[in-house]
Order: C-alpha cells, then structure tokens, then sequence
C-alpha cells in the first residue's frame, strides 16, 4: 500500500506510473493487484544491522516502458507500460513489480548476487513460509542496487 500511495506525498514521485485499476484494485480487495509482484529484504542503511531503531524513509518509482511479457504458450507480447517502486522504511525494504499485461502473463523477473540472496518474494503469496529476516541485509548501496535494477527498462 505506501509503495502505492506514496506519490501522492510528494509530487515529484510520479504517481502517473502506477495504473489507476492498480491503486483501485488494493484499495477494493485489500491486497496487492494480480499483475504485481512483492519482495521484501531486510534493509541496513548506513551499516545499522538489521533489529536497530528505524532510519527514515527512502523511496524511487520508475516506469518500466520496455516491458516485455511471454504467454503461456511462449509467445513474447510487444512491450506495455509497467512499473517498479523501490521503498525503504527503517530496517525493511520492498520491492513492487507490476504490469499491465492480463494478470495470466508473467514477466520473467529475477535478481543475482545480493539482491537474489536479500529478496524474498512475498505476492503472490506461496505456501512456503516467508524466511524473514535472512541473514543478508541492503545497506545503503545495496538498496541504490535495487534501485539500478529497474533501470534498464525506464
């Protein structure tokens, strides 16, 4: 939800990349849209280890314009508008992905090194239990990372 309403706090934070059917569908059933997807990490700025008192607020939203989808059937789909919205609060951070595409299509979205080890997915939800705090934690760089992540597809 904040990764959500976020831009409307500041003007600055684009709320125009967020879909409106995006903000409404949370808003009518209380959880995350069927095109998104959530991680979560634990998040240490300016070395605090995970556990300490929270440290302010970081957050970036970026519209995703080369977004590509694959059906079902392996059929690649001409790129459509998404977005992804970086968020730090205290000691988590999260990750929302989502997209326009039906809610059947799922964009292949996957992270190496720190982030693929700190990132839990969390929507959809699994019947695995979420393992979390991990034993890896995004200090500042690390979050600046998740960030750099969205960027190629701007």
């Amino acid at each position: 939800m904040t990764a959500m309403t976020m831009p409307w706090a500041k003007r600055d934070f684009g709320g125009w990349a967020i879909p409106k059917q995006h903000r409404s569908g949370l808003y009518d059933a209380g959880r995350p849209p069927a095109a998104s997807l959530v991680w979560i990490a634990p998040c240490s700025h300016d070395d605090r280890r995970p556990g300490t008192p929270a440290y302010g607020l970081r957050y970036r939203l970026i519209r995703l314009d080369h977004l590509y989808g694959t059906t079902p059937t392996g059929i690649v789909l001409p790129g459509r508008p998404g977005y992804g919205a970086a968020l730090s609060a205290g000691n988590l951070a999260a990750l929302v992905f989502g997209h326009t595409y039906d809610p059947m299509i799922k964009p292949q979205v996957g992270f190496d090194g720190v982030l693929g080890v700190a990132l839990q997915q969390i929507w959809p939800s699994r019947p695995a239990p979420v393992d979390f705090p991990r034993g890896i934690a995004l200090d500042y760089y690390g979050f600046n990372m998740l960030i750099k992540a969205l960027e190629p597809w701007q």
